[in-house]
């Protein structure tokens, strides 16, 4: 069953490189993170520049988003949350092997009803890490 939780999602994407997306990202997370919020950053980009602006290089990238998106064991989202220098946010790095992730996502879940199986048992098996988000 599901329940209710107070945790708010802003994404920011585009096709096209250099429009602003991860230094909206950064500006954004820093500002509600000063009004106290905490905020949890899941760097879905290859280049990884909002985790190496975050981090500070000092980072394990042998856990990344990557983990979540293709292992065949569900993988705790809390088992990948890193600290980053800012109070109140942690992030989920990204980082190179990222490339290879959108290809296997196009062939193991293929049709829209799999991407949905898929993010709901994400959600559900994470629910109250990310209940621990603002």
């Amino acid at each position: 069953m599901w329940r209710i939780v107070n945790m708010k999602m802003i994404s920011f994407c585009n096709k096209k490189g250099g429009v602003g997306k991860t230094t909206l990202c950064k500006n954004v997370a820093y500002k509600l993170s000063l009004n106290g919020a905490k905020i949890l950053l899941i760097d879905l980009d290859p280049q990884a520049t909002l985790t190496l602006n975050l981090v500070n290089n000092v980072y394990n990238k042998n856990k990344t988003i990557k983990s979540v998106l293709t292992e065949s064991e569900l993988i705790k989202i809390v088992q990948l949350i890193q600290s980053t220098k800012y109070k109140n946010i942690d992030i989920i790095v990204g980082g190179e092997q990222l490339n290879k992730v959108s290809a296997i996502l196009n062939l193991n879940y293929s049709n829209e009803k799999d991407q949905h199986l898929i993010e709901d048992t994400l959600y559900m098996e994470n629910e109250k890490t990310f209940d621990g988000y603002d």
